[in-house]
């Protein structure tokens, strides 16, 4: 026989329960008291065991293949484009709304091209973006061969949710490197730069390095850059695999190693995306120089010609920046970037603890945010995280090279140049 409701449901229960709603809504009214502060934590501790929330820490969006300069060694395969086109608004905005309707957060979200100051729709596109309060932190990167327009820079002035990453490749290549830092100071914006004499990593080319999975696990494991990318309209674990499969250099890359953002519905989306982080490894890994061990190589030397490869070569085509392959300093050291969202205070005032987006030498940000007089602070932080994977035999010797440390129980080798050795030689005389 069922039960009648105050059988259920006693005077003492009633009571109880009077109780408890009397010294919760005292605590909802004092925002401040440690019995508000204790009943968020509780409910925030629930919310994420039973929806959990989708943060991305990184994530790069690739705008168009342009670029000012011809990297030979550019690590995310831009020298095999032919006869780019400038951004499409529309397009490349599609993919990113597909892509924030699909995550809770992102920490950092970096803009690239090519150069990305080339295009003329950057302005609005950063205007855009800096109205998503899910983005928390919105970086433009730049090779500083370009002066960024006053309309861009009025937007990012004095604002710590943007600002702009110049690498430093010298005076031969980026003669203007010095005004265009100190321009974009004089407009207040946060400014993040590089030391001129870092190397890259050899990411070498995309042939096949015929690894075992187990192989292809330890190279992905161990590989410094944490680099997810959108290009194209898909969402892969780093640049050389999305521009790998659209121009054709690595064929039939399986449908797990990216999601494609514009065919699948926003909760498909975000399982797929979701799922990436927890993947073992990428069929690019198998055609990625780490395979053997760290290689350094001297920054963008400019090819002469673009390779024609692949069946977009000659199509609109994407870009990361070639420092995004990382440095290395000589010795037995990583040094990494310190992420931007750490040192700044974003809208939901999450800190980024991975600081393996990037590996980047030397990374200093100077602060030009409310202060007349630019002050360079080093973000640098120095760090070991940055290990490299090898199959089972890692050559001893590479010929050309010189042996200038270890990095995770491998070799890492450096290449001697005769240039850099006459000029070495000059001085001395």
């Amino acid at each position: 026989m069922p039960l009648k409701y105050p059988q259920l449901i006693s005077p003492e229960m009633q009571a109880q329960y009077a109780y408890q709603k009397a010294k919760l809504t005292k605590a909802l009214e004092r925002t401040d008291s440690l019995e508000f502060e204790m009943l968020y934590r509780l409910v925030a501790r629930e919310m994420a065991q039973v929806h959990p929330a989708l943060i991305i820490p990184y994530v790069e969006l690739c705008i168009s293949p342009q670029c000012t300069l011809r990297c030979r060694d550019c690590a995310n395969f831009m020298q095999h484009y032919h006869k780019p086109q400038p951004m499409d608004l529309e397009q490349v905005w599609s993919w990113v709304t597909a892509f924030l309707e699909s995550v809770d957060h992102v920490m950092t979200f970096r803009v690239m091209g090519g150069e990305p100051l080339m295009q003329k729709q950057l302005p609005e596109l950063m205007q855009r973006l800096l109205a998503q309060p899910k983005l928390q932190h919105i970086q433009v990167v730049s090779n500083a061969t370009l002066m960024p327009k006053d309309e861009l820079l009025n937007l990012m002035s004095n604002n710590h949710r943007c600002s702009m990453f110049f690498s430093n490749y010298g005076p031969k290549v980026a003669p203007r490197y010095q005004e265009i830092v100190k321009h974009c100071q004089e407009h207040h914006v946060l400014v993040e730069t590089l030391r001129p004499d870092i190397s890259w990593f050899d990411m070498g080319d995309c042939s096949d390095r015929h690894l075992t999975p187990e192989q292809m696990a330890a190279t992905y494991q161990r590989c410094p850059n944490n680099c997810r990318h959108i290009w194209n309209g898909e969402f892969h674990h780093c640049p050389r695999s999305a521009h790998a499969k659209y121009l054709g250099l690595i064929k039939d890359i399986p449908e797990q190693d990216y999601v494609p953002l514009l065919a699948l519905d926003a909760e498909t989306r975000r399982t797929r995306i979701r799922k990436m982080y927890d993947a073992d490894y990428i069929k690019a890994c198998n055609h990625c120089g780490f395979a053997t061990g760290f290689h350094l190589i001297p920054c963008a030397i400019q090819a002469e010609k673009p390779s024609r490869r692949g069946p977009h070569a000659d199509a609109n085509a994407a870009d990361t920046s070639a420092t995004v392959t990382g440095t290395l300093k000589q010795g037995n050291q990583a040094e990494q970037s310190a992420q931007v969202s750490s040192t700044n205070t974003p809208s939901m005032g999450l800190v980024d603890t991975s600081a393996t987006a990037l590996n980047l030498n030397s990374s200093v940000y100077i602060s030009a945010l409310n202060n007349p007089t630019p002050t360079a602070t080093s973000a640098a932080a120095n760090s070991s995280a940055a290990t490299a994977a090898a199959p089972a035999a890692a050559p001893a010797a590479v010929a050309g090279m010189k042996q200038v440390g270890t990095v995770g129980g491998l070799k890492v080798y450096a290449q001697r140049h005769a240039n850099n050795h006459k000029k070495s030689k000059k001085k001395r005389r």
